[in-house]
């Protein structure tokens, strides 16, 4: 692995690492778990640099990455969960909260609470989209639907926000 090589990864990791940690937080509900996930993300990256082929944008590609650990690791926690109380089914995890920038101004505060009011999936594709600056094609990549899926969640959020925040 040349000097550049090295340079370029480590560049892509000081660029993604704290967004990747913030998605990652929306799937785990903790910022040591997201920090865990986000790292060995990296790291699996890091092993398999030689064998990687660009299908996709790098980010669209880490946010897939990131969002697939994630889930892997909470379905693990819950089977670990089950096993430990010994029943055969546990109450779902509370869903965790997304991080969202600090706002000051009552406006974007009374926008982050209409944010977070949406369901799950709607205000993901919508956070993505406009605090992450994602493309609608990297938005569906990370979040493995179709665009067309992504440009519904999107009209659908809007249409929600615009019934929230019109009152």
């Amino acid at each position: 692995m040349t000097a550049d090589e090295r340079a370029s990864f480590e560049r892509t990791f000081r660029q993604h690492y704290a967004e990747l940690c913030d998605f990652a937080a929306f799937y785990l509900g903790s910022a040591d778990e997201a920090e865990e996930v986000v790292q060995d993300v990296f790291f699996a990256i890091w092993l398999r640099r030689e064998d990687l082929e660009a299908r996709v944008s790098m980010r669209a590609y880490l946010y897939g990455a990131v969002r697939n650990h994630a889930l892997q690791r909470t379905r693990h926690a819950k089977v670990v969960r089950l096993h430990a109380e010994g029943e055969a089914a546990a109450p779902p995890p509370a869903e965790p909260g997304a991080e969202v920038l600090v706002e000051t101004d009552e406006s974007a505060l009374e926008l982050r609470r209409a944010i977070q009011s949406l369901p799950p999936r709607t205000r993901l594709a919508m956070e993505l989209r406009w605090l992450r600056q994602m493309s609608y094609a990297e938005v569906a990549e990370a979040m493995r639907i179709s665009v067309k899926g992504v440009e519904k969640l999107i009209t659908e959020g809007m249409l929600r926000l615009r019934t929230i925040l019109v009152r």
